[in-house]
């Protein structure tokens, strides 16, 4: 099995999150959700979104690689809520079903929220 890498994602992973946001969301839900809808999904657009927010810096993005293609990617950022159990909040986590049981899921997690300690309070 080829070694999965996890690294913080730039503006340039725009194109590889946002083709991996729309795979993943067509095989999670396909049978699931109406196939027209899975079918309109757009990769251009959704890419112009994610250089966006990675330009933004409003969020921590991560990209899993394997063979220098995107197979992953998780966002996280500060806890949305006021009495968090975690400073951090997992915001999003996707992954191509063919890096499934890849270990990729896990350093995705690790790396977007894997030091946070619980909040005192």
């Amino acid at each position: 099995m080829t070694v999965v890498s996890i690294r913080r994602a730039t503006v340039d992973d725009a194109a590889g999150i946002a083709r991996v946001h729309v795979a993943a969301w067509r095989e999670a839900y396909a049978g699931r959700m109406p196939a027209e809808f899975l079918a309109s999904l757009d990769e251009e657009r959704r890419a112009r979104s994610w250089a966006t927010i990675l330009s933004s810096g409003e969020t921590d993005a991560f990209v899993a690689e394997r063979d220098g293609e995107t197979v992953g990617w998780a966002t996280a950022g500060a806890g949305r809520d006021e009495n968090a159990p975690r400073d951090r909040e997992l915001e999003g986590i996707y992954l191509l079903a063919s890096a499934y049981g890849s270990g990729a899921g896990q350093l995705l997690l690790d790396a977007a929220i894997g030091d946070a300690l619980p909040t005192s309070g």
